[in-house]
């Protein structure tokens, strides 16, 4: 039996909370796709609490269930325990990873969490590399050749659905400083993270005005980088702390009001940092800097946003990120700041809170699942009879847009900071 721990709880003790109540079951989208209980929280508990007594091992084929978890943390929302759910999971997922053998797949995934993402250099490089792959037409001739047929079944998808990288002009970094357009009513440092910079810098710049806008003087610390949120949810624990310290130092030295995220998943791991850094010299530091990290929606709505005063025309579905309504608790905000915004109307999405399949990396690694799950979701838009649907993690945008184009909608899909800076001009 485990004894270690990186918090109050080791791992094994964190799985005896479960009461096995079942009351997580309709939430978790694995489990409502085929009634496996082992695909399902209490089911996958279960799993962790016979590895952690040595019941099973790491190579057990049982441990497969563990992977095609998504991580969304419905089940935390359901649980009337307070099973913590995603601490058991990311400490496990640790634990698995650190004995399995390698395979390319893997392999290949732990260079670029590793020796990619941390590094904004290297990875705006391979940005670049990926804009000239699609720019220069050499994606329309692989793709036509059928070649990332060769690399695995679920390639040919990925490759059809793979994102628009925006050229090096659009994908600038942000100015350093950022002047409130009116009083000063708050001092906020903004994340820019990683993928965030690469693939959504407009909605950065979308984000600063609506601060500005809103009374904000804007820091963009320059040596912050990739807050850590995908390596700590596939389980690497140390590379995610050390992606926290670089962000401690560059975002501390600031004296603001907030850290504002405008991407959930970030959001969602940058907040419980000082879980991974319990009982370690840097635990005060992680505890005064996850305080200050707020989503950008929970953030205005606290300050008191200022009603926009352009008309903005649009059929709004509002689709919540697992790790904002789930790992953050917000939920609201989002939909108050849209009905700010005249003109605008906010429609009703059935099932906004269930996962849309994105979850990271999941996506690529369990690519049929998450297929099956995304499915209701695109229904569900189309029913709605929105033009746009807003989510605010990059994840989900690129999983949902990919959907809608598979299935011929023309629906665009929007940051809600992207709404609301078309309603500030």
């Amino acid at each position: 039996m485990a004894t270690t721990t990186t918090g109050s709880k080791s791992p094994y003790d964190l799985s005896l909370d479960c009461v096995h109540c079942g009351l997580c079951l309709s939430s978790c989208p694995t489990y409502t796709l085929d009634h496996n209980e082992a695909d399902s929280p209490r089911g996958r508990i279960y799993l962790m609490r016979a590895l952690y007594e040595g019941r099973i091992g790491v190579g057990d084929p049982l441990v497969e269930h563990l992977d095609l978890c998504l991580g969304c943390r419905a089940c935390e929302t359901a649980c009337p325990a307070d099973v913590e759910y995603g601490e058991l999971l990311a400490r496990t997922r640790s634990r698995i990873q650190s004995g399995r053998k390698s395979t390319l797949g893997s392999l290949l995934g732990k260079i670029l969490l590793r020796e990619v993402f941390p590094y904004p250099r290297r990875l705006r490089t391979l940005a670049s590399l990926g804009h000239f792959y699609q720019a220069s037409g050499l994606e329309s001739v692989v793709n036509a050749l059928g070649l990332p047929a060769l690399l695995g079944r679920s390639m040919p998808r990925l490759a059809r659905s793979m994102p628009r990288i925006p050229g090096k002009k659009e994908r600038r970094l942000p100015a350093p400083f950022h002047p409130s357009h009116i009083g000063v009513r708050a001092r906020v440092a903004l994340l820019t993270g990683c993928v965030m910079n690469e693939l959504f810098s407009p909605v950065h710049r979308a984000t600063i005005k609506v601060l500005q806008k809103n009374g904000c003087e804007v820091y963009v610390p320059p040596t912050q980088g990739c807050c850590g949120a995908l390596h700590l949810h596939l389980g690497d624990l140390d590379t995610a702390r050390d992606m926290a310290g670089r962000n401690f130092a560059a975002f501390l030295q600031h004296d603001v009001d907030a850290i504002v995220v405008n991407s959930a998943g970030c959001g969602s791991a940058m907040k419980e940092l000082h879980t991974l850094f319990e009982g370690t010299d840097d635990a005060a530091t992680a505890n005064t800097f996850s305080a200050k990290v707020k989503d950008i929606s929970e953030f205005l709505a606290e300050l008191g946003p200022i009603a926009p005063e352009r008309a903005v025309l649009r059929k709004v579905a509002y689709d919540d990120p697992c790790h904002l309504i789930h790992g953050q608790g917000v939920s609201t905000a989002p939909r108050d700041l849209l009905r700010l915004v005249k003109g605008l109307e906010l429609v009703p999405l059935p099932d906004a809170d269930r996962c849309c399949g994105a979850a990271g990396t999941y996506f690529i690694q369990e690519a049929e699942t998450s297929l099956r799950i995304l499915e209701p979701k695109i229904a569900h838009i189309k029913e709605s009879g929105a033009d746009t649907v807003a989510t605010g993690n990059p994840g989900c945008a690129l999983h949902i847009a990919s959907g809608l184009a598979r299935a011929g909608l023309r629906i665009d899909v929007k940051h809600p900071m992207e709404i609301l800076a078309e309603a500030y001009e």
